[in-house]
């Protein structure tokens, strides 16, 4: 690895993680939109259980890894990855579900499709299973505050 191996005790060939600087570059060298690689290797997975095309969304930075580093320079944009909904290959900006949508992949739900009705217990004892419409919080009546001035 990068860092190099750690030698001896618990932790004994383990890839080596002493500073906050090689924390994150662990973290970004694991993850689809750092890591061009895993990102085209992630869609090639997802070909095989959805048989849709979705490799080429990030083939054209396969061999991208994104640094820490890179990132104190300027501003890094990620890479189109299975982790997420939206593109950006080829330029674009990000926009959410366009891979689900443009490309029919099943949605991160349980079902696959959009959901509507969440029946999680949780979200039934709390009367949130429906979308509904509520009203934007009063916060000056929720806290006791006072109003500040004009407002739009």
């Amino acid at each position: 690895t990068r860092n190099g191996v750690v030698h001896g005790g618990a932790g004994d060939g383990q890839p080596k993680v002493e500073t906050d600087v090689q924390m994150a570059d662990a973290m970004l060298h694991l993850a689809g939109v750092s890591n061009g690689h895993l990102a085209t290797q992630g869609f090639r997975f997802l070909e095989k259980r959805t048989g849709t095309q979705l490799a080429d969304l990030a083939a054209e930075h396969e061999g991208k890894q994104i640094t820490f580093a890179d990132t104190q320079v300027a501003p890094v944009p990620v890479i189109t990855s299975p982790e997420w909904s939206g593109s950006e290959s080829g330029g674009r900006r990000y926009s959410p579900f366009t891979i689900n949508i443009e490309r029919k992949k099943p949605f991160h739900t349980l079902t696959g499709r959009q959901q509507f009705y969440v029946d999680h217990d949780w979200f039934l004892g709390m009367g949130e299973m429906l979308p509904v419409y509520r009203p934007p919080l009063n916060m000056t009546e929720l806290f006791g505050e006072a109003p500040i001035g004009e407002q739009n």
